[in-house]
């Protein structure tokens, strides 16, 4: 087996440890938070509001304090060493440095001294971050608490882990190669053709090259456009697209060109307007 095939294995399984810890301890968490409201909606009349209730309570971690951040970390530290007994960041710091060496396909020495001034993210900055895209998840299908599949989650917390790849350092070793242009192609347009050419001209353009000259490329027009002089310009008539609403007008002795624009119905303009509960498309990402 190759290096970079190891790697790839390698980094498959410390990712399905990282990433199965995480999911794990925030499921529990969103669904010990979402009992806890259960509880508290136990009548008749508080029962419908259960569901928008618990997606007021989610909107609360987004704008968790330091020290309410610092706390629900050293829970969940504790926890880890409880389960599992792994340092948690060290596994994120090894992973992050081995997709870098499949990336770059470079050996683990080359890339330490890559990303010997890289500022790896913290433990906190990354459970955090993935805390708020799952608990966003959530919010979105609050119903979905207890048939949500696993893969949906992890997949939040590999798209965390792509936000805090050293992107930089990787674009700086990566080659980007761009074809030359040959600067002695030249490009005409050949306005020979006559306008009332087969309907298929219509729809497609062709470029061939002149057997005259090697270097140059004719680009056949199409039918529907054609070109008018500017002291033809007043003998050109209005003409309408059926498939069109807007409808071009060209008035003799006029260098204004008039556009006539359908209304838009008031109840069109009027009532397309948002929901006050709507949130911020980005409100889980700050």
């Amino acid at each position: 087996m190759s290096n970079i095939k190891q790697n790839i294995e390698k980094n498959r399984e410390l990712k399905s440890v990282l990433y199965g810890i995480l999911t794990k301890y925030i499921y529990k968490y969103i669904r010990r938070t979402f009992e806890k409201e259960k509880e508290l909606h136990s009548t008749i009349e508080t029962r419908p509001k259960l569901h928008r209730d618990f997606q007021k309570v989610l909107l609360q971690i987004p704008k968790w304090s330091s020290r309410t951040l610092e706390k629900e970390c050293t829970k969940f530290l504790k926890w880890v060493k409880k389960k599992n007994d792994i340092n948690t960041e060290e596994l994120m710091i090894d992973i992050i440095k081995l997709t870098t060496e499949i990336i770059l396909n470079k050996s683990s020495i080359y890339v330490t001294s890559l990303l010997q001034d890289y500022k790896f993210p913290s433990l906190q900055q990354f459970y955090y971050k993935s805390l708020k895209k799952i608990a966003r998840i959530i919010y979105e299908e609050p119903k979905s608490l207890y048939t949500i599949k696993t893969s949906k989650l992890t997949d939040q917390i590999e798209n965390v882990l792509n936000i805090y790849l050293p992107i930089k350092q990787i674009e700086s070793v990566l080659e980007f190669i761009e074809k030359d242009v040959d600067p002695s192609i030249k490009v005409k347009y050949n306005f020979e053709n006559d306008s009332k050419s087969t309907e298929s001209s219509k729809y497609s353009i062709s470029l061939r090259k002149n057997s005259s000259d090697n270097n140059n490329l004719i680009v056949d027009k199409i039918s529907s456009l054609h070109y008018v002089s500017s002291d033809d310009l007043h003998d050109l008539k209005n003409t309408d697209d059926d498939h069109l609403s807007v409808k071009n007008k060209i008035v003799e002795n006029d260098n204004l060109r008039h556009i006539d624009i359908q209304k838009m119905k008031k109840s069109q303009y009027y009532y397309n307007k948002p929901k006050v509960n709507e949130i911020n498309e980005y409100f889980f990402n700050e």
